[in-house]
């Protein structure tokens, strides 16, 4: 689910691009200061898009056994539960 929302984020990011943009000979994409305004509003817009995701809580007893390291199981304490 994650990387459908990152594709699709992607794919409008560069639709905005070259909707406002000119393209390069060395393959990228120039906003002129023409194009600026309009870009950066859209673009702004398109970053304020938020997602709410669903998770299931991880059972701590579930991670007996794994080779996740310590730093690894601090970084997951907010899907954890006892």
């Amino acid at each position: 689910m994650l990387q459908c929302e990152n594709e699709l984020f992607e794919s409008r990011k560069l639709a905005l691009f070259h909707k406002y943009g000119t393209p390069k000979e060395n393959g990228n994409i120039e906003i002129g200061k023409e194009n600026y305004t309009k870009f950066n509003e859209e673009f702004v817009e398109l970053l304020s898009i938020e997602n709410d995701y669903v998770f299931e809580k991880i059972k701590i007893g579930d991670l007996e056994g794994s080779k996740l390291s310590p730093a690894d199981v601090l970084k997951l304490d907010i899907l954890m539960e006892e």
